[in-house]
């Protein structure tokens, strides 16, 4: 038996100097992506929050404007405002997950409280003597989470044909221990998953392949983007709006990531167990621009279009893999260095154009189109760390058309809402993956004529995903899991 070896805690390494350091897919089949590239793509697939009303209408509010949540979207909508308005929206956020596998269901969820929105709009009135011309000047400053990555996802079964440490067994041959993988191999080493045997670089593993074991995987992720936005949008004549803001997004993504071999019948006399842990931890700050416009022709018709610039972010992450073993001679445990990378991330541009209808004072309506370039997303620096990555992008991800659709019936003081949006799937039909979501809202909420707001709504998300067992074993096919995600926002908003 060897003596396993040491290596400093302060140890950095660059993505070229170690091929795989990064964690397993979490939504995505084992055939169809590497790394980054999934990545980059939760990071531009955004799923709104914002306040109660915008969310009720499905976020319908392209050309109807009057709520702070339009600042994100089409900033022209801030030119509705007649009043300044101080708005906050707490949200309970749950998704669960329904993982099948090898004929089995798991189910989890987690819970996460946030605030959804929070803003800021202060109204100038311009010009009181006439209809015409420039009539409000309106400004606005705040927050709208615009993704959200809590979630829990499991799954086990069983397998006598693959091993982690037959897999890592095979990857070491030919290096000597000191060459070995410090996030991989090197941690099988120092646990005695592997051993040498005859030669100081020819490697057994004592976790058999061919043994009749469980295997698991528990995937669980936090964090969030949000955005805090500075707009200003004027009104000429209550029938042209302009609107502008500037954002900077901030990213926050933590994910633990556990795989786990047991020997549940006692078949092996050395081996009873593994566990593999990776850890992430990815933020990541950018900026982006919007530019919004809505037209009034009728006092009951409105149309809105409104352009974002892609997100320029600069993205840092650090990472650490533990593996731990127990043998009937012994329980061994070894943790990697932590691992670091920097680099730079442009999400997709975004056109959405919009139509309103506000019928007889009572009934409003919106239907919002929005047109997403997936395939332009692109990592840097361009050289070979990522050009397999902006290749597979180029040619895999697709232009999408996401539909939102959304009501209000006032019955003064009160409203009705209801809404739906559809975010089309944004891979090609040729890895045969299925990304696309739906959302499900209705609300409802109380206005005071003159100083306070309340507003509540509730959004269903049905969504799926297919994480692999393992990276390692890529033809395993992977789980099945349906997820739904519950929003319930409250809006409190001040009028002065």
């Amino acid at each position: 038996m060897k003596t396993p070896l040491n290596f400093d805690g302060s140890f950095s390494v660059s993505l070229l100097g170690a091929p795989i350091l990064l964690i397993f897919l979490v939504f995505v089949s084992p055939a169809s992506f590497a790394q980054y590239e999934s990545e980059a793509l939760r990071y531009a697939m955004l799923n709104h929050s914002g306040s109660a009303r915008f969310l009720g209408m499905g976020s319908a509010l392209g050309a109807l404007g009057s709520d702070f949540s339009c600042i994100s979207h089409n900033p022209a909508g801030l030119g509705f405002y007649r009043n300044s308005q101080l708005t906050v929206s707490p949200s309970f956020y749950l998704s669960t997950s329904n993982a099948d596998y090898q004929g089995q269901t798991f189910a989890d969820d987690k819970f996460n409280f946030n605030f959804g929105s929070i803003g800021l709009v202060y109204s100038l009135r311009t010009n009181r003597s006439k209809k015409t011309g420039l009539q409000f000047m309106n400004f606005a400053l705040g927050y709208n989470r615009i993704n959200n990555f809590n979630q829990i996802i499991y799954f086990e079964g069983t397998d006598s044909q693959y091993s982690l440490g037959e897999s890592l067994r095979q990857n070491s041959q030919g290096y000597m221990p000191a060459s070995l993988n410090p996030f991989e191999s090197l941690l099988a080493f120092n646990t005695y998953l592997i051993d040498t045997s005859g030669s100081a670089s020819y490697y057994i593993s004592n976790a058999p392949a061919n043994l009749d074991k469980r295997m698991s995987r528990l995937i669980h992720t936090r964090g969030s983007i949000g955005e805090i936005a500075l707009g200003a949008s004027a009104n000429f004549s209550h029938k042209f709006f302009v609107g502008a803001n500037l954002s900077i997004a901030t990213l926050n993504f933590k994910t633990t990531q556990t795989y786990e071999e047991i020997d549940y019948q006692n078949l092996d006399p050395d081996f009873n167990s593994l566990r593999f842990t990776e850890d992430l931890d990815v933020s990541g700050v950018g900026v982006n621009l919007k530019l919004g416009f809505i037209y009034r022709p009728l006092n009951w018709f409105r149309v809105g279009l409104s352009i974002h610039t892609p997100t320029w972010y600069n993205m840092s992450e650090t990472y650490v893999h533990q593996l731990q073993t127990d043998f009937n001679f012994g329980k061994y445990s070894a943790q990697s260095p932590a691992g670091s990378f920097d680099y730079d991330f442009t999400s997709p541009w975004r056109l959405q154009a919009s139509l309103g209808f506000v019928l007889r004072k009572r009934i409003a309506l919106g239907v919002d189109y929005e047109l997403v370039d997936y395939g332009a997303i692109s990592l840097r620096p361009s050289s070979s760390t990522f050009l397999d990555a902006n290749a597979f992008i180029d040619s895999h991800y697709v232009v999408t058309h996401n539909i939102r659709l959304g009501g209000e019936f006032r019955i003064d003081p009160f409203r009705i809402r209801a809404g739906y949006r559809y975010q089309m799937n944004p891979l090609s039909s040729a890895l045969n993956t299925d990304l696309s979501a739906h959302h499900i809202s209705v609300g409802g909420g109380y206005r005071a004529r003159k100083w306070f707001t309340f507003d509540v709504a509730y959004v269903l998300t049905l969504t799926h995903s297919s994480p692999i067992m393992n990276r390692y074993f890529d033809l395993l096919p992977p789980a099945s899991v349906s997820k739904q995600y519950h929003n319930v926002v409250i809006t409190v908003g001040f009028h002065f």
